[in-house]
């Protein structure tokens, strides 16, 4: 902390002394300023004065010139002396006074009309308030570069004179001297000119870095005169716009009730017609809302005369539109799925990601819906939609395999209870406590058995082939009957455990006579399937023993080869 403190100490230390290394005492800069005027206007009067002989001069000629074509030329060269003198003029008044006239004696140009022009000009104000945040140090830079560059020449225009001057010395010719003379005239106008400009360059420096105007003082003023002029515009614009749509806003239920009850006493009868007939009828109303509240909106703008900001709004949406220009088709096919025209309907199913979905709204947005998974409301952007079609829904038609505490067995070995399933993943519980977290749709890659809904337990029992006259008899119902006897009431009951039970002969294997016995078994059970499982195994060990079946197993035949 007391490095930071140091390091903003010093930094405001260099600052302020460079600072006070840049601006100059303040009766040196007045001083130096009156100067400068002084010897500015004392210029500009001996410009007008010469500027002015030459005028009688030229006037004096062309009343003794009886040549039509000289005169004529006298005439032009008439003309342009009366500008430069206009122009010494202003610039004697503006140096004097402060005041610069310039603008106002400018001739207006008639200009053939162009779009372009036309165009640059409605944007140039908006373009103008943002130049003016950095036109202060761009005018003092472009100043600095101008009193440089016009200081070469005037040194060269002054070195050009002085060697001018020893040559008319050093000559003895009557013509050349003539010929220098007027070379010597014309640099020293140039000098003049070169002077003149050179001082007004300086005056206009001064002024400026005399002005102590930070940037962000500039910008504080350019954001103050924006809330009071077009801020404040912008302002009621808004509040304009806002008053008309809330309202339309607020009423629009009650009007869509009312349209819906006459389009279902005088068209349709049916609720599904005439809801049918409501989504466009609703997409007109919101549309006209808009609409009519942008209108007042900008009809504040045109009584307020802010013609700038009408205009930028009005290209502003002419921009957005014919940017849009591509995309037509593709928001007709967007318009038609949300007027509830397209692929995919509202109430219907549709298979979105691999993930059966109810569709509960169509819109810009549409929203899904699955009441079997957890927190399964998302919404979808309607040009996801359009790649999908829907279809009506079965009232039977499950819309997940399986819901929270179902009991489930996939076909990856996987089995255990669901106690989560969402969108994305699909928890389960296996046996002992672990959990185990499936992608949504790879859960229902995997064919989920859901055992709750009741489950099959199917066991294959094999007897040796010396039961082979009973087996098909006797041995079936004594097996049959020791599974009633022993599950009896688990087969009776208002709630039994199991529901059927069928022994059959299955097959003659290779070593053995097998039976198979099938056993429904109600899925509030399902988490008890292995047990149920092990338990038909012992009771047919049991009834095999009680009943003394013999049981094979399997043998191993070696056939040895004869001995010759």
């Amino acid at each position: 902390m007391y490095k930071i403190k140091s390091l903003l100490l010093t930094f405001l230390v260099v600052f302020n002394i460079s600072v006070l290394a840049q601006s100059p005492d303040e009766e040196t800069s007045a001083q130096y300023l009156e100067d400068l005027k002084k010897s500015r206007i004392a210029r500009v009067k001996s410009k007008l004065l010469q500027v002015k002989r030459e005028i009688l001069n030229k006037k004096k000629k062309i009343k003794k010139e009886k040549n039509s074509q000289i005169k004529l030329k006298y005439y032009e060269e008439l003309d342009q002396l009366e500008n430069e003198y206009l122009k010494h003029e202003l610039s004697f008044i503006g140096v004097t006074t402060e005041v610069n006239l310039e603008e106002a004696f400018q001739k207006d140009e008639y200009k053939k009309p162009n779009l372009f022009d036309e165009v640059i000009e409605i944007i140039k104000p908006a373009l103008d308030s943002v130049k003016r945040v950095s036109q202060r140090p761009r005018k003092i830079e472009s100043l600095r570069s101008g009193i440089e560059e016009n200081e070469g020449k005037l040194d060269y225009a002054k070195l050009a004179q002085d060697r001018l001057k020893k040559e008319l010395k050093s000559t003895r010719s009557k013509a050349s001297r003539t010929v220098i003379r007027s070379s010597i005239k014309r640099v020293g106008k140039l000098v003049d000119e070169l002077q003149l400009k050179l001082d007004d360059d300086k005056i206009k420096l001064h002024k400026l870095l005399s002005e102590d105007k930070t940037l962000i003082v500039v910008v504080r003023q350019l954001f103050l005169k924006f809330l009071r002029t077009k801020g404040k515009n912008i302002l009621f614009s808004i509040i304009v716009f806002l008053l008309v749509l809330w309202p339309l806003r607020r009423w629009r239920v009650r009007m869509l009730n009312v349209i819906r009850k006459v389009i279902t006493k005088y068209n349709f009868d049916t609720e599904t017609n005439s809801d049918w007939m409501m989504r466009p009828v609703s997409v007109m109303y919101s549309t006209c809302s808009f609409i009519l509240a942008s209108f007042f909106g900008l009809l504040c703008l045109y009584l307020l005369n802010d013609w700038l900001l009408v205009t930028l709004i009005v290209l502003g949406f002419s921009l957005v539109i014919w940017s849009l220009k591509d995309k037509i088709p593709l928001f007709i096919e967007q318009f038609k799925l949300y007027m509830n025209f397209g692929p995919v309907r509202e109430k219907e199913r549709v298979v979105w990601k691999g993930i059966p979905w109810r569709v509960r709204k169509l819109g810009l947005y549409c929203s899904l819906e699955n009441p079997f998974l957890d927190g399964a409301v998302i919404r979808v952007h309607s040009s996801e939609m359009l790649k999908c079609q829907s279809r009506t829904a079965t009232r039977t038609e499950p819309w997940f395999p399986t819901r929270n505490g179902d009991w489930v067995d996939l076909s990856d070995q996987t089995y255990g209870q669901v106690v989560s399933q969402t969108p994305e993943f699909v928890m389960v519980k296996l046996l002992g406590g672990a959990i185990k977290t499936i992608d949504t749709v790879a859960f229902l890659s995997l064919s989920p058995v859901n055992l709750s809904k009741g489950f099959l337990i199917s066991v294959e029992f094999g007897l040796d082939y010396e039961e082979q006259r009973n087996v098909t008899g006797n041995i079936i119902n004594v097996i049959k009957n020791h599974f009633l006897t022993i599950y009896e009431s688990d087969f009776n009951g208002s709630n039994p455990k199991f529901r059927n039970l069928i022994v059959e002969f299955d097959n003659a294997g290779s070593s053995s006579l097998n039976v198979r016995v099938n056993i429904d078994v109600n899925g509030q059970f399902a988490s008890q399937k292995l047990h149920i499982f092990r338990e038909v195994n012992k009771e047919l060990v049991n009834v095999c023993n009680s009943n003394n079946f013999v049981i094979p197993f399997n043998q191993l035949t070696v056939h040895m080869a004869k001995e010759s």
